[in-house]
């Protein structure tokens, strides 16, 4: 009888330090999204000029869209 508990306890702490592995690795990977996201939006300050230099850049828009977009910002 204390052979098979004994036994039913060595098979299963390794899972159980495996689950909190795992736990330990969602919590983290949720604070590291959470804290990007925050700074990520605390940077994305800048006038409009320089957040469509930055799209155009990036290729989120072609240079006849940036254009237009540059010569309405310029009007205002």
């Amino acid at each position: 009888m204390f052979w098979e508990r004994q036994h039913d306890f060595v098979a299963w702490w390794p899972m159980s330090i495996i689950g909190l592995i795992i736990m330990a690795v969602i919590v983290g990977l949720a604070v590291w999204l959470v804290v990007r996201a925050m700074s990520q939006r605390s940077g994305s300050g800048g006038s409009a000029e320089e957040l469509l230099r930055h799209r155009f850049a990036n290729g989120e828009i072609d240079a006849e869209e940036f254009a237009k977009r540059l010569e309405l910002l310029r009007r205002r």
